[in-house]
């Protein structure tokens, strides 16, 4: 048989009550940004690049430069995937077509993104949110 506490007054249990679903709602929100922070950033980002590459030119696709690294790196961004709770890796390539990954920590991000002439040889990567790499 469980336990049922007692109280004084209708007004002390709806106070207990609303203590209870409150605390619930606390520990549910805890849960899904501990869990999701980084596909939350993920999907921001994904957005941010797909309203990019509507704007630049059919022979055009979308890159990011990074700065970071003492000098100007290009990557021709081909995907981008997250590890929840806090990593987000961008692969890509650079303009020779040689592999490129980049890990990077969600409050370290930082993206410029803009627009790269694609090859002649090949038509042009567009992203979109069915080309995501989950993780």
């Amino acid at each position: 048989m469980s336990h049922i506490p007692e109280f004084s007054s209708a007004l002390a249990y709806q106070n207990f009550i609303q203590q209870e679903a409150d605390l619930r709602k606390a520990d549910a929100e805890r849960k899904a940004f501990d869990n999701g922070f980084a596909r939350i950033i993920h999907d921001r980002l994904m957005t941010q690049i797909v309203n990019f590459q509507k704007k630049i030119k059919k022979n055009e696709e979308v890159a990011a430069c990074l700065a970071s690294f003492g000098t100007s790196v290009i990557i021709r961004i081909v995907g981008v995937e997250y590890h929840d709770p806090y990593t987000l890796i961008f692969h890509g390539e650079n303009d020779d077509g040689s592999p490129m990954r980049l890990v990077q920590h969600v409050s370290q991000l930082n993206v410029l993104l803009t627009a790269a002439k694609v090859p002649e040889d090949r038509e042009p990567r567009r992203l979109g949110f069915d080309t995501i790499r989950r993780g």
